[in-house]
């Protein structure tokens, strides 16, 4: 933020691997670009003033804008994009302090962040091929007939929503303390503030998932494709329960 705008729509508009590819390989290459960038301003002269504030502002526009602008959707993927522009403000808030522990909590942040995504938009892409509609509404009572996906969505969710044991809390609480340590209050509040309105418009989906419905889906999964997933969701938890494996 404030240069997101685009994101929605292309995210709606793309096929879901392409959207998946772009939400997670192409955002963390386009950051790693962007900390090599920022860091070699920062080893060169010092971190300049100009950078800091307009890094200061972006991170807060994104978590405040982004998270109330995804409690207002009710399509999956757009969903999807505003939150990834949430996540991006703590991706790049490491970049304010831009210490030697700053590369490994960006790169922790980024990997259980992209491994939580391809969780998800998986599930998106095995329900969207029986589904015309990628509403929220198409999780509707998922768990009476599809056990699998429903808990691979939820660790998925839960995990990008920031909610322990999994991977994805530990990588918001290396940012948050990051900051604190070095005085960044403001950002931090609004982070955790902001965090909680992530937790609702996530949850909405949980509540679709475990909603009795006559409408329920039955999907057949070949057995690569749960393959797969059991691969990332054990990835997701193996790196919440052993963060020092990246960190």
């Amino acid at each position: 933020a404030p240069f997101h705008f685009w994101v929605p729509d292309v995210y709606q508009g793309a096929p879901i691997w392409v959207t998946a590819y772009m939400s997670t390989i192409v955002k963390i290459a386009g950051l790693v670009g962007f900390y090599k960038f920022i860091s070699s301003i920062s080893t060169a002269n010092g971190t300049n003033h100009f950078w800091d504030t307009a890094l200061w502002i972006s991170i807060l526009i994104g978590f405040i804008l982004a998270n109330f602008s995804a409690t207002q959707q009710t399509e999956t993927k757009r969903l999807l994009a505003f939150s990834s522009v949430a996540h991006a403000g703590f991706m790049i808030l490491p970049l304010l302090v831009n210490d030697d522990a700053s590369a490994d909590i960006v790169f922790y942040y980024a990997a259980s962040y992209g491994i939580a995504n391809l969780l998800l938009f998986g599930v998106v892409m095995a329900i969207a091929d029986t589904k015309n509609t990628l509403s929220v509404t198409m999780f509707n009572g998922l768990f009476k007939n599809n056990v699998f996906l429903s808990m691979i969505t939820l660790l998925g969710l839960l995990s990008i929503a920031g909610i322990p044991p999994f991977a994805g809390f530990f990588a918001k609480y290396f940012v948050l303390a990051h900051a604190m340590a070095s005085n960044l209050i403001i950002l931090v509040i609004v982070a955790i503030l902001s965090s909680l309105v992530g937790v609702y418009y996530y949850f909405k989906i949980l509540i679709a998932i475990f909603n009795p419905s006559e409408e329920a889906l039955t999907i057949k999964l070949p057995f690569s494709y749960k393959l797969i997933l059991s691969v990332l969701a054990s990835l997701l938890i193996l790196l919440g329960l052993f963060p020092s494996l990246i960190y």
